[in-house]
């Protein structure tokens, strides 16, 4: 009895103080809904700030007497005060929308386009092009505006990709469940057009991220490694490893830094498929050699393992066996690799690029 007091008495003071306009009648909220918009700006206003914080401690009240042993219609009834909270909550934030809307009528003018998801493959097409301020504005707020002037194109992508997997990952698998709780029909038919949209966007912002990333990587390859006229054919003494990889390792440490700095997340997503591009790249290059040095046969095998052991966690298998592969096409790997000037120099260069290849080994792959 004394359990049915308490939980009658907390709906009660609930409903009183939280859902006071809910005891109008029906035709009365209809008829007054208009005017309640603007007559009541003030109070929606004060309600969204407070609302929402209220219903939150609601719900934990609400949880906990849910765990007692209580008969089944207690529970029904505390379900049912959850809903019209929730409910209650909803509409309140909907009216300060609309007044926030009616304000900056004033000030701009918004179109709403058929097809959403065409706005995000002009912007893709825009950033890749060209640069684009327009991509400014969704990468920060507009409170923001001007420190985030000192942005990269390439960042801002950055940014706009992991907003897109978020919502994909997290956020629509929520709102699916949401629905289907409330009893919504044909929400998987729903959803899976929504996840295919979202996964072809999804993988347009990759490429394009992957191909900002790449363009400075691919232009310098070719030039770095035959820097200074090295010529395989005639190499005569392997000393380090060369610098093409040096600049392979650094530049990829610089591209973890940015991304990490926006999400732990897309770093293995993003590395990988910049090294599975650059691995192919380099196997174009050394298809075209026609011949090898022992000096230029052991500095081939010395770099290619080099950047295996430095950016190994960051390769797909796919891209770590082509590198594989690669070695054995070289001639006389197999004495190389074995040799103890090769492991020599090779302990020498990890140790020396381990500030920088530390970054590598905490990459989660996914």
């Amino acid at each position: 009895t004394l359990t049915k007091e308490i939980i009658q008495t907390f709906i009660s003071v609930v409903r009183l103080n939280l859902l006071n306009r809910s005891t109008l009648s029906k035709s009365d909220m209809v008829s007054s809904q208009e005017g309640d918009l603007y007559s009541n700006a003030d109070e929606t206003y004060q309600r969204v700030k407070t609302l929402p914080h209220c219903i939150q401690n609601c719900r934990l009240c609400v949880l906990h007497l849910a765990s007692l042993d209580i008969p089944a219609d207690f529970k029904q009834d505390l379900q049912q005060l959850m809903f019209d909270l929730r409910l209650e909550c909803f509409k309140v934030i909907m009216d300060h929308a609309c007044l926030e809307a009616i304000k900056q009528a004033a000030i701009a003018v918004y179109r709403l386009l058929a097809d959403f998801a065409s706005v995000f493959q002009i912007l893709i097409k825009d950033c890749s092009s060209a640069p684009s301020n327009s991509i400014e504005p969704l990468s920060s707020s507009t409170t923001m505006t001007n420190s985030s002037e000192h942005l990269s194109k390439t960042t801002c992508l950055v940014i706009v990709f992991n907003n897109f997997v978020y919502t994909r990952r997290f956020i629509l698998p929520r709102l699916k469940k949401i629905f289907l709780n409330y009893g919504f029909r044909g929400m998987d038919r729903v959803y899976e057009e929504i996840e295919t949209i979202y996964k072809r966007v999804d993988e347009q912002l990759l490429e394009t991220v992957q191909t900002e990333y790449l363009r400075p990587f691919l232009h310098r390859l070719e030039a770095r490694m035959y820097s200074g006229r090295f010529d395989w054919a005639t190499h005569m003494r392997v000393t380090a490893v060369k610098d093409y990889v040096k600049h392979i390792i650094l530049d990829l440490a610089r591209v973890h830094a940015e991304i990490y700095s926006i999400s732990s997340q897309l770093v293995f997503l993003v590395l990988s498929r910049i090294l599975s591009t650059l691995v192919d790249e380099l196997v174009k290059l050394y298809s075209n050699i026609n011949q090898f040095s022992k000096a230029g046969s052991m500095q081939a095998c010395l770099d290619i393992i080099a950047l295996q052991e430095c950016l190994g966690r960051c390769m797909e298998n796919e891209t770590s066996n082509k590198l594989k592969t690669l070695i054995t096409q070289i001639p006389e790997a197999a004495e190389n690799i074995k040799s103890k000037a090769l492991t020599d120099m090779l302990n020498i260069f990890l140790k020396q690029m381990q500030p920088y290849s530390i970054a590598f080994r905490d990459v989660l792959q996914q």
